[in-house]
């Protein structure tokens, strides 16, 4: 809770509250689960993400130049077993970027 006490932001921005790991969803499940259900509009739980990396399934590709001049994706990181950003060190920062390069 204190990086939104340190860091306040508009509600739309911020949550007050940051997991120092992924075991921090588990033993702190009372306070996220609702915090990210109602961050991500009723997302519940024992919903699974699907994902399909198959860019040839990709529907309305084609912009149209006079309206679309750029676009942006956001990406997280999560790799299990070194802590999130609240809770890593310079070694661990290490480590997930070799883990990232690699993977890359």
């Amino acid at each position: 809770l204190q990086t939104g006490l340190d860091n306040p932001q508009p509600e739309s921005y911020s949550l007050g509250c940051a997991a120092g790991d992924e075991e921090s969803y588990t033993v702190f499940a009372d306070l996220f689960d609702p915090v990210v259900e109602n961050r991500h509009f009723g997302y519940k739980k024992d919903r699974k993400h699907t994902m399909c990396l198959d860019a040839s399934k990709l529907v309305g590709g084609s912009f149209d130049e006079k309206f679309v001049m750029s676009s942006r994706i956001r990406t997280g990181r999560n790799v299990s077993g070194i802590p999130l950003a609240s809770f890593v060190n310079r070694a661990q920062r290490r480590e997930c970027e070799k883990v990232l390069v690699k993977a890359l």
